[in-house]
């Protein structure tokens, strides 16, 4: 089936909200690494109507034939409202909360215009939380300053509404954080996570001091990207330049080369810092999860490296980043799944931002090789037309999950497919791009 064929028959799939609820609260499709969470928010940007209204309103205007997108947006995001509004929420995330339904809310505005008073209130209620969200980023938690969760995601929403004043002085304060964050207070690396503030149990044994996540999702390599972006769009404050050169630098000094390419630990432990400032070589724990993709990985350092030489003249490490981005997506290690964040949608997705960013496309035919990879994985007797594809570790086996969504569903797949790579779309906020 052509690429044209299989987001019209996807698409046609996430239309029936009932349907696909009834789906996603079969408790046979709950994910057991997250404690047998059932994967569906209604109202959240990454598992929920706001993100998978993000294809219907992206698609407006072009040839797909699928009747009804502008309908079927607006539908998904009027439930989503209406819910927002029944149960009130404190929580502010791109991918959970506020800044995540403003997102869908702004895709669908930039088609056919209006809902000024609706992202108006939106602005302002992120607003009035400004200092619970600066104080998060300031006690070194994860969700306090991640893509998903924290101020990182929420700024990168902001940044499409600089032209309000609100929205424009909340930016200025949310950077201010980020520029802190990323410095520190006594000239080490600022973003070191303590352990209570760790995901898991496993990482409090693993990383008893705390530990330096290197990814893009869920660390510095995100903020890098929004230091980077929030100066290009306007937002420059000071220190702001500084900061940006810290999280260079860090990556370039704690890059492993292995095999044909250079790789990073997804989090690094203060023990090992501390025995390289102590003049120990750059040690390598060979036993450590190798991952490239959207998430964790080279594919995300990377793009954020590409993002902060837009902004730092330093030939040397754009480079690095173009050749470490395309051998990432070569080798694909652990990478089985067509979905978005830890699948071949997210690769295919940031190998167009970066070709895009530097103005050539010098991995071109590693999309094209994503994108067949992409279609070849399709079935149209699956309730979404693609599977998130798994490995269980309760199971001890791969596990295929049906999710319509935007992060792990066929949703991140619908709009990566459809991105002809030349023109930046308003639902690439979600992911940092």
């Amino acid at each position: 089936m052509n690429k044209r064929d299989v987001i019209a028959t996807t698409v046609e799939k996430l239309k029936n909200y009932e349907q696909m609820k009834q789906v996603m609260m079969d408790p046979a499709n709950s994910r057991t690494a997250l404690g047998n969470v059932i994967p569906w928010d209604t109202t959240s940007l990454c598992a929920g109507l706001p993100g998978i209204s993000l294809a219907f309103s992206q698609l407006i205007g072009t040839d797909t034939g699928v009747e009804g997108l502008e309908e079927t947006a607006k539908s998904h995001l009027g439930r989503a409202v209406e819910l927002f509004n029944q149960n009130g929420s404190s929580d502010c995330s791109l991918h959970s909360g506020l800044a995540g339904l403003g997102l869908g809310i702004t895709s669908l505005a930039k088609k056919t215009g209006g809902y000024e008073q609706v992202l108006g209130t939106i602005h302002q209620a992120i607003a009035a939380h400004a200092d619970d969200l600066i104080a998060a980023v300031d006690a070194k938690a994860i969700i306090g300053y991640d893509i998903i969760s924290g101020l990182s995601g929420i700024a990168g929403y902001l940044l499409l509404h600089t032209e309000d004043d609100t929205v424009y002085h909340t930016l200025e304060a949310f950077v201010d954080a980020l520029i802190r964050f990323s410095l520190g207070d006594e000239g080490r690396y600022g973003w070191l996570v303590p352990p209570h503030f760790l995901f898991s149990d496993l990482e409090r044994e693993q990383f008893p001091r705390g530990a330096f996540n290197s990814g893009y999702a869920h660390g510095i390599a995100g903020v890098l990207g929004l230091l980077a972006k929030a100066c290009k769009r306007g937002i420059v404050r000071p220190g702001q330049m500084d900061a940006i050169k810290r999280i260079m630098e860090y990556y370039d000094r704690f890059k492993i080369f292995e095999d044909d390419r250079y790789i990073w630990k997804g989090q690094m432990g203060i023990e090992e810092l501390e025995a390289i400032d102590a003049g120990a070589e750059n040690p390598v724990d060979g036993d450590f999860f190798r991952r490239d993709a959207w998430c964790y990985g080279a594919p995300g350092i990377c793009y954020g490296l590409l993002q902060a030489t837009d902004v730092v003249a330093d030939g040397k490490t754009r480079q690095m980043a173009m050749e470490t981005m395309k051998k990432a997506l070569q080798h694909r290690d652990a990478i089985y799944s067509p979905t978005y964040c830890h699948g071949y949608a997210g690769l295919l997705q940031i190998a167009k931002a970066s070709q895009r960013l530097v103005e050539h496309n010098f991995l071109q035919e590693e999309c094209d090789t994503l994108e067949q990879m992409i279609l070849d994985s399709y079935d149209a007797t699956l309730h979404f037309g693609f599977c998130d594809h798994e490995f269980s570790s309760d199971q001890k086996e791969f596990v295929d999950y049906h999710e319509p969504g935007l992060l792990c569903g066929s949703t991140g797949i619908v709009l990566a497919l459809q991105d002809d790579g030349k023109k930046r779309a308003v639902y690439q906020s979600a992911f940092g791009l």
